[in-house]
């Protein structure tokens, strides 16, 4: 499970560096449209040691798919600790992307008043993506190998079969709710930051 420790932002001006570093999440790479792979090429009748024949482009969709959703996790305990600090609740150590959606949830729940009605719609749609996604990686998780004919080995989930294009979908899926969450955690930051200026020249006065 990710741990979520360094991306809690302290209010210090020494722990800018960590702000910056959260910031940083947002930074995903977008998805390959093109890739060297493509879909029929096989890998083991030319290895040198025995391997299990697979095809190339679904082994690399099937990577990307929980590449994006690792991150999209990252995303969403950056978000949840930082909702955590500016609200002055201690962020807990997330167990499981389920236990993570409640605790995000937890942490919406938590935030200043002072946080436009904007912000709060974005953050409540991307718990409901977060969501979706999480039970779509979970259906993906739990698939079993299953080879029809002559084909190469493919996965499914009880009557569900994970075609290439659906491997793709859901890689997609998952990286577009990283990129939103992204964008989200940046204005979380942004916030914390005015409110932390006003209140250094509140106590100037």
């Amino acid at each position: 499970m990710i741990d979520p420790a360094p991306l809690l932002c302290r209010s210090s001006p020494s722990d800018a560096v960590c702000e910056d570093s959260c910031r940083s999440t947002q930074k995903l790479p977008s998805l390959r449209t093109a890739s060297a792979v493509k879909e029929g090429d096989v890998i083991g009748p030319q290895m040198p040691h025995r391997c299990i024949p697979a095809d190339l482009a679904y082994i690399e969709a099937l990577g990307r798919a929980f590449h994006h959703f690792t991150y999209l996790e990252w995303i969403a305990v950056s978000i949840a600790a930082q909702l955590c600090h500016a609200a002055g609740v201690r962020a807990s150590r997330p167990k499981s992307a389920g236990y993570l959606a409640r605790k995000l949830r937890e942490a919406m729940g938590a935030v200043s008043p002072r946080v436009p009605p904007s912000l709060r719609q974005r953050l409540s749609e991307f718990h409901k993506t977060f969501v979706a996604a999480k039970h779509r990686r979970d259906r993906l998780i739990n698939a079993h190998p299953y080879m029809y004919l002559h084909e190469l080995q493919k996965l499914c989930s009880g009557p569900h079969q994970w075609s290439l294009h659906k491997l793709e979908a859901a890689a997609k899926q998952f990286e577009q709710a990283a990129i939103e969450g992204g964008d989200i955690l940046d204005e979380c930051i942004r916030l914390e930051r005015i409110d932390r200026a006003f209140c250094l020249l509140a106590q100037q006065r």
